[in-house]
């Protein structure tokens, strides 16, 4: 069974494994460097203030999402994402309109 000790509570990865004739063998692993385990934390944070805001049909959350994200310099422009994509994707979130 492989390990991660690196795990953030209520997150799921899968491990990296050895596939084979016999099946799956998982590969234990250390903790991960603080920098990659950092950017791993932000990730799953983005994606769980994503799926907040799609259950809550939460604007908010969204831009918080976006913000987060380090590609999004600054709100005018994670309101800008936001306004275009709900439009674009009206029929597919409609807990937003």
């Amino acid at each position: 069974m492989a390990s991660l000790p690196f795990r953030v509570r209520d997150s799921h990865a899968g491990p990296p494994a050895l596939v084979n004739a016999r099946g799956t063998d998982g590969i234990v692993i250390g903790e991960l460097p603080k920098p990659i385990a950092g950017r791993r934390n932000l990730q799953i944070s983005i994606c769980n203030l994503a799926a907040e805001a799609g259950v809550a049909g939460s604007r908010e959350k969204v831009l918080q999402a976006l913000l987060l994200n380090l590609m999004v310099n600054d709100i005018e422009q994670a309101e800008e994402i936001l306004t275009a994509y709900l439009r674009l994707h009206a029929d597919y979130v409609p807990q937003f309109v």
